[in-house]
């Protein structure tokens, strides 16, 4: 089909167009598709070791939030490289650092953060409009659960 015939929708057809075949991967699906990794040994390094353990009062403040995201990043590193059968350098760089006692604190303090603190302040949140930062808070919580 050319790009300027119809398909069977009644749209053109283009390059870029979603196809009709669902997939689970990107590519054309001949196999194995190579991608990028979203940064490199050496800087999931660098984020491991920054990694700090906080209090369940610092939950959802600047620094929490930025770690967060930093362990949000490494998590779909971690599947990235588990899925194409790579080098897992981001787990090598946790047991490099000792850093699973971090990730299990952090696990705790969240949970202690949610059954104990999110309770008392979820009305304020909803009268500050801080909707986000609670659900941040609140995902970080159910994602590594």
């Amino acid at each position: 089909m050319s790009a300027l015939q119809n398909n069977r929708e009644g749209r053109p057809e283009h390059a870029w167009a979603v196809k009709d075949k669902p997939s689970m991967s990107i590519g054309d699906g001949s196999g194995g598709v190579a991608v990028a990794p979203l940064f490199s040994p050496w800087e999931a390094e660098q984020r491991i070791e920054s990694l700090m353990e906080y209090d369940v009062t610092d939950v959802g403040s600047a620094d929490w939030m930025k770690q967060h995201e930093s362990l949000e990043q490494l998590n779909l590193q971690a599947h990235q490289s588990a899925q194409q059968a790579g080098d897992e350098y981001v787990l090598e760089a946790f047991l490099t650092f000792d850093k699973l006692k971090l990730l299990v604190h952090e696990l705790l303090v969240i949970e202690a953060w949610r059954l104990n603190v999110f309770p008392r302040i979820k009305k304020g949140l909803v009268e500050m409009k801080a909707t986000m930062r609670g659900y941040f808070c609140l995902f970080h919580e159910s994602h590594y659960e």
